[in-house]
This record gives C-alpha cells, structure tokens and sequence, in this order.
C-alpha cells in the first residue's frame, strides 16, 4: 500500500518539476501569470481559505456564472460506486480498496487542487479538470449501475436521463456563448474602425508620434441570447478598465486596433500621461461626439465613457 502511495507521490513530484523547468524556461510569462494569482504568503490565510471555500461552492452550482457541469451529479455516483465496491467486496486486498477510494476522492478534489495550491478564486481558464472529472465521474457511475442493476434499473435509467438533459442544456449554454462572442467580435470591429478614422481624421500625420489613452469603456449589447461569461462576451474596449483605473483597457484596445485593422498606435505613455488623460477627460464627450477625441502636446486621449464603478462583472 505505501510503496503505491509512494509511488502516486513521486510520479507527481517528478511531472512538477518538468512542468515548473518548462514554464520557467520557454513560457516565463504563463508561469508568472499563475505564481501572479497565488495568494498564500501576501493574503491573511483566512482570506485565502475563504477563496477556497466559495470556489468549492460555485463548482457545486451545476450553472454559474462560470461553469455548468455535471459536477454535482458525479458526486453520488462516485460514493455509489465506491458503496457498491466494498459491498460486493471487488478487491480481495484491503491495500487495493484503499487505493481505490483514495483514488476516487482524489478525482473527486482534483479541480481545486490549483484553487488549493495558490489560495486564490482563480480565473476559469486555468481550471481544465473540472470537464474531464465531471464526464468521467458520469460515465463510471453510469457503468456501475447498469454492471449492478442492470440496464433497465430505475437508476440507470435516471441517470441516462440526466446526462441527456445536461448534454442537451450544456450544447444550448455552448451556442449562448458562441453568439455572445459573435456580437462582441462584431461590436469590436465596428468600433475599432470607427475609432481609427475618427483619430486619423482629428489628429492626422501626428497619430503614430503622439501616445494614445483611451478613458472608459464600451461594453457590447449581447442580446436577449448571448450569454456573458468569464471569457465571452467581454469586449476589448473594456477589459482592465475599472474605476480606479479609467484608462486600464487602453493597451488591450491597441492591441485589438492592430490586430484588427493593421494600425499600429503609440502606446509609449506614462503613469503621469494616464492619470492627466482621466483628468481631461471629465470636461469632454463621450465618443462619438466632437468633442470626445483631444489632442495635447505629449499625448492624445479618446473618451469611451464616463468614469464609474461597473456594477455587471458576474465572473463570481
């Protein structure tokens, strides 16, 4: 028995420190955007105990804000199949019973492991466990019912149901979120155009000399359909921006007009340069207006909207 768990840990250990030589060596941004995250050290340990717990929360909501899941219904079935395997006594060694509860519950914790690891609500992109552990948990319990009450059993039965309704459900979230991105994307190049005729216009020869901020946000309408989530649905006009930090989706949206348009605008400005753009901005007009779009002799600054506290981020 000890010499498997040894055996579980070392292999663990061992694709840890390959994974930490890769990361550090050939994606050092990736690495340090996760190490980024970790809270454990510069957060009080309740605090960071708290993020754990609500994420374990969220994940038992079958639909949120940023999952929809079979999580919550693998549960019973893994604790089935595990009541029925010492039931029918499967193992004839204790040592590999053992095993194979220890295994399931670790499948089981195993989309928090990085929540537990960096004591923070990481962002979903970085939880790739929860489908594998959702689908496997589904098709194991299913497997164990029908293995011990036959296909036709009530159970079995119930639980096909389920899985259907919750792949049916699951395609119907999946085509919100491509909508959602489709109107974001078609919000984003209309305004991307818009905005680079409009500085071409106003500042002229000047654009690529002088640095460009661009104050506030544009948030796209999604439609009765499109369904925002933690990565769809969220424009690049807004993304970074916040209050305290007005001019924060600035460098997405360079990135975007460049992309998108092939225009290259300067984004060499300073702390001094954003917080002046945020000072400027409060006399001028929301873009399109006339008045939306100024021009100073270090910089230039777009006026997307007002500045104010975003009362819409559903990410939590």
């Amino acid at each position: 028995l000890w010499a498997g768990v040894a055996l579980i840990i070392a292999h663990f250990c061992f694709f840890y420190a390959v994974y930490t030589v890769i990361a550090d060596t050939w994606f050092m941004a990736a690495g340090d955007y996760m190490e980024g995250q970790r809270n454990w050290g510069t957060q009080p340990v309740i605090e960071c105990v708290k993020n754990i717990l609500r994420v374990a929360r969220n994940q038992l909501y079958t639909v949120g804000p940023r999952n929809f899941s079979f999580y919550t219904i693998g549960i019973p079935l893994a604790i089935y199949a595990v009541v029925k395997t010492v039931k029918q006594k499967r193992f004839q060694r204790k040592q590999n019973l053992v095993l194979f509860v220890a295994a399931m519950l670790l499948l089981l914790a195993s989309p928090f492991l990085m929540t537990v690891y960096s004591g923070a609500m990481l962002v979903t992109r970085t939880q790739f466990a929860l489908p594998e552990v959702a689908a496997f948990l589904a098709m194991y319990g299913l497997w164990m019912l029908e293995k011990n009450g036959g296909k036709n059993s009530i159970w079995a039965n119930i639980v096909r149901i389920l899985g259907i309704a919750v792949l049916c459900l699951q395609i119907g979230y999946n085509l919100r979120l491509h909508e959602a991105d489709r109107l974001r994307y078609a919000h984003d190049t209309k305004l991307a155009e818009t905005v680079v005729s409009a500085l071409q216009e106003s500042v002229g020869g000047e654009l690529a000399e002088l640095p460009v901020l661009f104050v506030g946000y544009r948030k796209p309408e999604l439609g009765w359909f499109g369904r925002r989530s933690e990565m769809y649905g969220w424009s690049f006009f807004e993304w970074d921006y916040s209050k305290d930090n007005p001019t924060g989706a600035t460098h997405r949206i360079d990135g975007f007009i460049k992309a998108y348009t092939g225009v290259s605008l300067n984004g060499r400005y300073t702390g001094q340069m954003q917080r002046e753009a945020a000072e400027l901005s409060e006399a001028m007009g929301v873009f399109p207006m006339e008045n939306s779009i100024c021009k100073t002799e270090e910089f230039v600054v777009v006026k997307l909207s007002e500045t104010e506290e975003r009362t819409d981020i559903d990410w939590w």
